[in-house]
């Protein structure tokens, strides 16, 4: 092969084959700007192949040059990266997605501590959380997301929940004895979703797995938690009676670990990367992007409150 030429692909008729062009996929040259710069999927830029052919072309004064400066800069130009992620979010129907990877994209630079993710420092001290993307709406959308409210549920008569129950109302008074004459009555109702975790959650159930299909829900949380956390209660003769809970979603937004993000076009992401012209992103790509602009805020994820009504009662002593 002794020419640059273009080959038509399924996807968008915009692939090229250059002589000089590393593999990629295991393909001769497909997806690759000429040269050791080339390793990014150009197949949703056909607009821009005219100028790449110009600059990329074996016998072009740019090429007989050398070309390294030119090509790298069409490359970067053309490159799909995670700035991108949120416009095919946004083109698969996945708004709630896209609008978490923004919120990650356009905050200040910061990585979150083992002891936030954990819970051990509040989520308050941390300071980057987002309350207003995920509803629990959008997630009882999805079966397995109701499967896990009901698991969450039905946990409440559990003994596990209703000692953490007892050590949950302790904690939020402290400067009292609960006895049968103890009076209470807790109402938790103008709590925001942040201050009734930190205070009053006492149950969580784990939603999700890494089998889980590549639908919206897992773009937006992947495997994530729902907790319980009382709403509204009553102490008298030596019983807690709980009677309302409410229940949310708390997640981790972030990129630690050296996760495979899947493979990724302008209008569709594969999760095990086998189509064959896509761009791989990890999480090293999105540490990438924080190194390289300033902006890249890890931040913790609560949903509104779904209100349940329940009957769960507590001996005191």
């Amino acid at each position: 092969m002794s020419s640059f030429k273009f080959y038509q692909t399924p996807d968008d008729n915009s692939m090229f084959l250059h002589p000089l062009a590393p593999g990629a996929h295991g393909v001769g040259g497909y997806c690759r700007a000429p040269g050791s710069f080339g390793n990014h999927n150009f197949s949703n830029h056909a607009e821009k192949f005219g100028e790449l052919n110009k600059i990329a072309d074996p016998f072009s004064p740019a090429m007989k040059n050398g070309g390294a400066e030119e090509v790298k800069k069409i490359e970067e130009e053309m490159a799909y990266g995670p700035e991108d992620a949120p416009k095919t979010m946004r083109n698969k129907n996945w708004s709630v997605a896209a609008g978490l990877i923004e919120y990650w994209l356009h905050g200040n630079a910061k990585i979150m501590p083992e002891s936030v993710r954990t819970g051990k420092d509040t989520a308050r001290s941390y300071g980057a959380i987002s309350t207003g993307i995920v509803t629990m709406a959008f997630v009882q959308g999805f079966a397995r997301a109701n499967t896990g409210i009901s698991l969450l549920k039905g946990k409440m008569d559990k003994e596990n929940t209703k000692k953490s129950i007892l050590n949950v109302v302790k904690k939020n008074y402290p400067g009292i004895s609960l006895n049968e004459k103890t009076r209470l009555s807790i109402d938790n109702s103008l709590l925001d979703v942040v201050d009734l975790h930190t205070n009053w959650q006492f149950q969580y159930e784990q939603v999700g797995s890494q089998f889980d299909t590549l639908d919206h829900l897992t773009a937006a949380l992947g495997r994530f938690s729902l907790m319980a956390a009382i709403r509204k209660a009553e102490i008298k003769d030596g019983v807690i009676t709980v009677n309302e809970i409410g229940i949310y979603v708390r997640d981790v937004f972030d990129f630690s670990g050296s996760q495979s993000l899947g493979c990724w076009t302008d209008s569709d992401v594969s999760r095990w990367g086998v189509r064959p012209f896509c761009t791989t992103l990890s999480n090293a790509s999105f540490d990438q992007y924080r190194a390289r602009t300033g902006k890249g805020m890890d931040f913790l994820v609560f949903s509104d409150i779904l209100t349940q009504s329940v009957d769960v009662k507590i001996k005191v002593q």
